[in-house]
C-alpha cells in the first residue's frame, strides 16, 4: 500500500511523443480544386486557406524536408509531397506541430480528391480520415487553432461527410462507425480508425467501448495527452468497481491504463494514484503492481535514501507476497527515517505498522502485536493501530479484545466504516439469540443518528425473522431521512410478512416515489396493491357464497382499484346481478369481454342478465356466442331454449288473440310462427286446427288435433274438436271414437260439449 498522508516523489521522465518533435511554422496554401457535392456523383472537396512560409534556416533537416514537400506539392506530386511532409514531421520542434499537421491534413486532402475523380472513394475515405486525424483527433490538448487552421478543420469534416456519402454510409449509423473502426484497427490503420472511433463519441459521448479504444491507438501512435483523456472518460463509464457493467471493461484496468499514461507525461503522483485505486478494487492487480514497483524503484535509483521510496516499495513487495524483500525495504526506510530528523513522526508510525501488517501476512503475530503496541504506546488514539490490532485479535480468536479495539476506533472515529463492519460482524456471530439482539440494538443505539445504520440493523432482524424489531429499526431510518426509499420499501416488505397490506402498499408507494427508476421498487408496489386487492376479492366471493351480495359489492369494489382482471369484473357482475342491478352488472360483464373476448362463461353471464332483462335478442345473442366457443355448453343450450320458447308463447297468445279477433289470416302466421320455434306445443297445434275449422278446411283442422293429442294424449278439448272435424269429413268412426275419449277424458263433467258428444255417439252410425 502507498503510506497515506504521504505525496510521492516525482521522478524526471522523458515522455515521447508521436513520431518525433515537430517545428516552424509552414502550412499550405492549397486553392482550387471546387466542391461537388451532389449525390450520389461522387463529391470533391472544397477549397483551402492559403498558406504562408514562416521559414526555418537554422533547422536544415527540418527545412529541407519541408521544402521539398512543398515542391512536390505544387506539382501535384501529392503522395510524394505526403512522405516529404512526414519525413518533416519527424524531425520537426514543438512549435511547429500546427504547421506540419495542418500542411499533411491539407496533402491529404487533395490526393483524397483526386481518389474521387478516379472513382476510388474507398481510398478518398481514408486519406479524409487521415486529415481529419491531423486536423482534429491528434490536434494537440489546449493549443489554439489560428483562422487558418479552423478553416481547414471545417473542410476537413466536410470532406469525411462527403466520403461517406460517396460510399453510401449513414454518418449517424452508430454501429457501422464501430465496425468500421475495428477493421481499420485490424489492418493497422490506426489514425484512421482514431478517426471512426471518434465518430462514435460524437454520436454517444458515454461509450466506453470507444472511449477505451482510443486510448488505447493513441498510446500505439505514442500521443498520451490524448490517451489520458480517453481512459479517464472510459474510467467514469464503465460501472462501478465490482461491476464491469454492459461493456465488459474493468474499472481497474482502465485505471491502470490512466495511470500508464499519466507516467508517459510526467504525472507521477496522479499515476500513482490510480494504481492504488486499481488495487483498491483488484489488490492482485499484476499491471499495477508492476507499474508501482518501477517507479518507486526509479524514485530510489535517484535517491538512495528515499523514505517513501523504500516503504512504497516495501508495500508493492508485501502485496506481490515477497515478504523477505518487504522487510528489508520497510528497514531501510526506517533507518533513513531515524537518519532524516526532518521525517515526520506521523511516517514513521505508519512505516512501523506497515512492518506490522507483513508480519500478520506472515502469521508471525507476536511480532505484528509488537509492531502496533510500539506505535500505540507512542499514540495509544492513533486510529489506524487500534483498527490493525483490533484485526490481529479477531484473528488469533480473542474475540472480545477484538471488539473492545473496534469499539474504540468508533469512539476515536464513528464514521470509519471497516471497524464498523467489522464490529457488527462479530455481533452477528453470537450464538446466543439473546445476546445478539442486545448486541445488534447496542450497535444500533452507538449510530442513533445514522439513517443508514438503522437500516441496516432493520435488515439484520429482518433475516432473523423478527418482524417487530426489523420494523423499529426501519422506522427509526425513516425518522432520520424520511426520504430513504429504501428503508421504505424494506418497511413495506415487514408490513406485508405481517399480513398488514394495506400497511404494506402505503409503504411500499412511498419508496416508488422517492425511487420511480427502481424497477424492483415498482414491482414490490404493484404486488402489494394486488394482494390487497386479491384479499379483497376473496372476502367478496366468500360473502357472495353466503348470500349477502349486498355487503359484497364494496369488496369487489376495492379488489377492482388494484386487480383490473376480466376474473373480477365477471364476479363482480354476478354479484351485481343477484342484487338486482341488471345494468351494471351487463357493464361488468362487458369489461370482461374487453379483456377476454373469446370467454364462454362471460358471455353466458351476459346472457343471463339480458334473459333477466327480457331482452331476449341480446340474451339469444350472448347464448349463441358462449356456444359458438363451447358448443357443449348445456346451459347456454337450455337458455337458448327457453328463449325459443319464450318467443313461441308470445307469437301464440297473439295468434289466439288474433283467431278470437276473426282474423283468421294473421292468427294462421303467428301460430305458425309459434310452431317454427317450438314444434313440441300442443296447444299451438291445437289452435291452427281451430283456425282451420274456421276457414272450412276440416281435414287440414284434423291433421293438427291429431298432431297436438300426440303431444298432449289427454288434451280433452282437442279429441272435441278434432271429433267434430271428423264428424264434418263423414269419418263417423274417427269422430265416434275422438268423442268417445272426450267423454272419458270429461269426467263427472256434463257441460254442453260433453252432452253434444254423447248424443253424436249414439247417432252415428257404426261403420
Amino acid at each position: 500500500m502507498r503510506l497515506n498522508g504521504c505525496p510521492a516523489t516525482k521522478a524526471t521522465l522523458s515522455p515521447k511523443r508521436f513520431g518525433v518533435m515537430l517545428s516552424v511554422s509552414l502550412w499550405l496554401a492549397l486553392t482550387g480544386v471546387a466542391a461537388l457535392s451532389v449525390f450520389p456523383a461522387p463529391a470533391l472537396a472544397e477549397s483551402y486557406q492559403t498558406y504562408e512560409d514562416n521559414g526555418s534556416g537554422d533547422l536544415d533537416s527540418y527545412s529541407r524536408y519541408s521544402d521539398e514537400a512543398a515542391r512536390l506539392y505544387r506539382g501535384g506530386q501529392y503522395t510524394q509531397a505526403i512522405e516529404a511532409f512526414e519525413k518533416a514531421l519527424a524531425v520537426a520542434p514543438d512549435p511547429s506541430l500546427p504547421a506540419v499537421y495542418n500542411n499533411l491534413a491539407v496533402a491529404y486532402m487533395r490526393r483524397g480528391n483526386y481518389y474521387v475523380t478516379q472513382k476510388q472513394n474507398e481510398n478518398a475515405l481514408n486519406d479524409y480520415r487521415k486529415a481529419n486525424f491531423y486536423m482534429d483527433s491528434a490536434w494537440p490538448e489546449g493549443l489554439e487553432r489560428s483562422p487558418q487552421h479552423n478553416s481547414n478543420l471545417q473542410i476537413a469534416r466536410q470532406n469525411l461527410s462527403i466520403g461517406y456519402q460517396n460510399l453510401r454510409i449513414n454518418p449517424s449509423d452508430k454501429a457501422k462507425h464501430l465496425e468500421m473502426a475495428k477493421q481499420l484497427r485490424m489492418q493497422g490503420k490506426f489514425p484512421e480508425a482514431i478517426v471512426e472511433f471518434n465518430q462514435v463519441l460524437l454520436l454517444d459521448k458515454k461509450d466506453p467501448v470507444a472511449a477505451k479504444a482510443l486510448g488505447d491507438l493513441f498510446t500505439v501512435v505514442n500521443l498520451p495527452e490524448k490517451s489520458k483523456k480517453y481512459y479517464a472518460l472510459a474510467v467514469g463509464e464503465v460501472g462501478t468497481p465490482q461491476d464491469s457493467g454492459s461493456s465488459g471493461l474493468s474499472q481497474a484496468d482502465m485505471l491502470v491504463q490512466l495511470g500508464n499514461a499519466q507516467y508517459k507525461t510526467g504525472e507521477v503522483d496522479q499515476a500513482v494514484a490510480n494504481f492504488d485505486k486499481a488495487l483498491a478494487i483488484n489488490p492482485t492487480n499484476v499491471s499495477a503492481l508492476n507499474m508501482l514497483e518501477k517507479i518507486w524503484l526509479n524514485e530510489i535509483k535517484f535517491n538512495p535514501t528515499s523514505v517513501l521510496g523504500h516503504a512504497n516499495l516495501g508495500s508493492v513487495y508485501q502485496k506481490k507476497k515477497l515478504f523477505e524483500q518487504a522487510l528489508q525495504q520497510y528497514n531501510a526506510a526506517e533507518t533513513f527515517a531515524e537518519a532524516d530528523r526532518q521525517t515526520p513522526f506521523d511516517t514513521k508510525k505508519l512505516i512501523r505498522l506497515n512492518i506490522g501488517l507483513l508480519f500478520q501476512d506472515q502469521k508471525r503475530y507476536e511480532l505484528a502485536a509488537k509492531a502496533y503496541d510500539t506505535v500505540l504506546h507512542a499514540d495509544a488514539n492513533l486510529l489506524l493501530a487500534n483498527y490493525y490490532k483490533a484485526n490481529l485479535l479477531q484473528e488469533t480468536g480473542n474475540t472480545d479484545g477484538a471488539m473492545q479495539l473496534y469499539n474504540k476506533v468508533l469512539l476515536i472515529d464513528s464514521s470509519y466504516k471497516p471497524a464498523q463492519e467489522k464490529l457488527l460482524a462479530l455481533i452477528k456471530q453470537q450464538g446466543d439469540p439473546a445476546k445478539l439482539t442486545a448486541g445488534l440494538i447496542q450497535y444500533a443505539d452507538r449510530f442513533a443518528s445514522s439513517a443508514a445504520v438503522q437500516e441496516q440493523i432493520g435488515e439484520e432482524f429482518h433475516q432473523r425473522k423478527d418482524l417487530n424489531n426489523a420494523q423499529v429499526f426501519y422506522q427509526r431510518a425513516i425518522r432520520i431521512d424520511p426520504k430513504m426509499a429504501s428503508a421504505w420499501a424494506n418497511l413495506g416488505a415487514v408490513y406485508q410478512a405481517q399480513g398488514k397490506d394495506d400497511d404494506s402498499a402505503s409503504a411500499f408507494q412511498k419508496a416508488k416515489a422517492l425511487d420511480p427508476q427502481n424497477a424492483t421498487i415498482q414491482q414490490l408496489a404493484k404486488t402489494a396493491e394486488g394482494n390487497i386487492g386479491y384479499k379483497a376479492y376473496q372476502q367478496a366471493i366468500q360473502l357472495q357464497q353466503q348470500g349477502k351480495a349486498h355487503e359484497a359489492l364494496s369488496y369487489f369494489e376495492k379488489a377492482l382499484v388494484t386487480n383490473n382482471t376480466p376474473e373480477i369484473h365477471a364476479a363482480y357482475g354476478v354479484n351485481l346481478q343477484s342484487a338486482g342491478q341488471l345494468d351494471a352488472a351487463i357493464g361488468e360483464y362487458q369489461k370482461a369481454l374487453i379483456q377476454d373476448v373469446n370467454n364462454a362463461d362471460y358471455n353466458y353471464y351476459l346472457g343471463t342478465a339480458y334473459h333477466q332483462k327480457k331482452d331476449l335478442v341480446r340474451a339469444a345473442a350472448a347464448y349463441k356466442k358462449a356456444l359458438s366457443l363451447k358448443a357443449d355448453y348445456k346451459e347456454a343450450q337450455q337458455a337458448l331454449a327457453s328463449i325459443d320458447q319464450q318467443n313461441a308463447s308470445a307469437d301464440l297468445e297473439k295468434g289466439i288473440d288474433a283467431y278470437n279477433r276473426k282474423n283468421y289470416t294473421v292468427a294462421l302466421t303467428l301460430v305458425n310462427q309459434a310452431l317454427a320455434q317450438n314444434n313440441q306445443d300442443a296447444m299451438a297445434y291445437y289452435y291452427r286446427g281451430l283456425i282451420y275449422d274456421a276457414q272450412k278446411k276440416s281435414s287440414m283442422a284434423a291433421q293438427s288435433y291429431q298432431q297436438a293429442i300426440r303431444l298432449n294424449p289427454d288434451f280433452a278439448d282437442a279429441y272435441y274438436a278434432l271429433g267434430v272435424a271428423l264428424d264434418l269429413a263423414k269419418d263417423s268412426r274417427g269422430a265416434k271414437g275422438a268423442f268417445e275419449k272426450f267423454i272419458t277424458l270429461s269426467g263427472t263433467n256434463e257441460d254442453d260439449f260433453v252432452k253434444y258428444a254423447r248424443e253424436r255417439v249414439k247417432t252415428l252410425p257404426a261403420q
